[in-house]
């Protein structure tokens, strides 16, 4: 689908440095969630999630990262 087509782009493709943190837009149990723009996408921000991988094993949480994943990647979102 077009959503798994961005999502790989974004995470595989876009080197770290094109990057630029906003804003702290929320912060949870194993992380933060970051408002970035991305250099060469214009007029569009995006949620990074930012997760502590060594917590969610830790709390042998990895089911339900891996669940969350699959959800956001089945939405239909702009």
């Amino acid at each position: 689908s077009n959503i798994d087509q961005f999502a790989n782009y974004i995470f595989h493709i876009i080197p770290a440095r094109r990057v630029k943190n906003r804003s702290v837009s929320g912060q949870g149990a194993f992380g933060l969630v970051k408002l970035v723009k991305i250099k060469g996408i214009d007029h569009r921000a995006f949620a990074l999630k930012c997760i502590q991988k060594h917590q969610v094993v830790q709390y042998k949480q990895q089911r339900h990262i891996k669940d969350e994943k699959n959800t956001l990647q089945t939405m239909q979102s702009p």
